[in-house]
């Protein structure tokens, strides 16, 4: 009888069957792609919703039988939320926005700590990841196919609402998840072929980013490629030719896209009518400047989750995740909220130091070039009222836990057991 050692942190080996987990991912898959058909007034978000509860009431047993605990992270969440709640039925003028903020939160943090759980459960984000790039890669080939991709293009056509059937935005910032998820596949134990694959798939769905016409979303496809190379390639660069190779091309690569994307694009026109209003234009400047004024008025608890819109003048939220928490949640709500993305970096940072798993210090690498870059894009993403930010974020969460949970006292590798093979 022979035997072999298998890491308990390899989420790309082949897993042992376990029915439960097999079932949560279908259901996560389906969740995901059925957020692109839970159009209002349609029978697809309460669909959506209820398997939704579905997976969260799978989650319940798994907890118990996996032995898993509740993530800081999330019990920071739920602090948060608690906070919300109680201070906007208190202080909101706007009852109704409060309340349908306050729901939305609560089935964000539903379905966090369910993907957080099965992501602890099967020491992987691999599931999350690969979900945002398969609805990328959906939106697209629905904007290929349909044209809306030329439309994106066109400097002189100018995307007006209900022209794609998503806003162009989400668009862009879901191509940009997608390339994230992309990039952490590319570092998972998997076929010749299949990564090959992934270099034309990247290639698509950055240009679909550039047809979203999203600048934020270009400047986060930027700011994660070069934080991307830096986690996961810095130091071998100059002592593997493979990763010198790798990095010279994706840099040029980029270097093209920009060129293409700042030309005789509509995102190049909006950059360079941004240049012209000095980075921000009078809108989101003003909102800004609103956001400061109500936080100013209401520091402790600010005016109510959803009360922005009613009281800053611009019926529409801030577009700004700092902005946003701080005027309608306060700095109690503030500090909660941006608590988890620092003991998250906290937990990344540790389990890349400490282990000498090249695999792991990877996946590491490309959770902090995304974390980085999704704190970046919360200047003008309000990233805690995003679906597919918590979706990310749990993903990284639950994998994390599982992996500092093996953490060994000293450094090293992580702990292994041994699986039986067959002679």
């Amino acid at each position: 009888m022979q035997s072999m050692s298998f890491a308990l942190s390899k989420d790309q080996r082949q897993a042992e069957f376990r029915p439960l987990l097999i079932l949560a991912d279908l259901l996560i898959v389906a969740i995901g792609l059925g957020t692109l058909f839970a159009v209002e007034g349609t029978v697809f978000p309460l669909l959506n919703r209820l398997l939704a509860l579905c997976l969260l009431l799978l989650y319940v047993p798994c907890h118990f039988y996996y032995r898993l605990r509740v993530a800081p992270e999330l019990w920071l969440f739920g602090a948060f939320f608690l906070w919300s709640v109680v201070s906007g039925a208190i202080v909101a003028a706007g009852q109704e926005a409060y309340w349908a903020y306050a729901m939305m939160l609560a089935r964000f943090g539903g379905l966090a700590l369910a993907v957080a759980g099965f992501s602890m459960a099967k020491k992987s984000a691999t599931n999350g990841f690969f979900v945002m790039a398969l609805l990328a890669l959906y939106l697209a080939v629905y904007a290929q196919v349909y044209g809306l991709y030329a439309l994106g293009i066109d400097p002189d056509r100018r995307i007006v609402p209900g022209s794609l059937p998503w806003n162009p935005n989400s668009l862009g910032l879901i191509a940009c998840y997608g390339i994230a998820g992309l990039a952490y596949l590319w570092g998972s134990r998997i076929k010749p072929v299949f990564r090959v694959a992934i270099v034309p798939v990247a290639v698509l769905l950055a240009l679909t980013l550039v047809s979203s016409a999203s600048r934020k979303s270009f400047a986060g496809l930027l700011a994660f490629t070069l934080l991307w190379l830096a986690f996961c390639y810095g130091r071998r660069v100059l002592r593997s030719v493979p990763a010198m190779t790798l990095t010279a091309a994706v840099l040029v690569g980029l270097g093209c896209l920009s060129y293409y994307a700042l030309g005789e694009t509509r995102l190049g026109r909006r950059y360079e009518s941004a240049a012209m209003d000095r980075g921000l234009d009078e809108t989101r400047s003003g909102m800004y400047r609103r956001a400061w004024e109500l936080f100013r008025d209401h520091p402790i608890a600010g005016v109510g989750l959803g009360n922005f819109t009613k009281l800053s003048g611009y019926d529409m939220y801030s577009h700004s995740d700092y902005a946003e928490t701080l005027s309608t949640t306060g700095v109690v709500g503030f500090i909660l909220y941006f608590s988890i993305y620092a003991v998250l970096w906290s937990r990344i940072a540790r389990v890349r130091r400490r282990t000498n798993d090249r695999s792991v210090k990877y996946q590491m690498g490309v959770c902090q070039a995304l974390l980085l870059t999704m704190l970046a894009l919360g200047i003008g993403v309000p990233h805690f009222l995003v679906f597919y930010t918590w979706f990310v974020l749990a993903g990284m969460i639950g994998y994390t836990c599982a992996l500092a949970r093996d953490l060994p006292a000293a450094g090293g590798t992580f702990p292994r057991r041994i699986v039986p093979m067959r002679a």
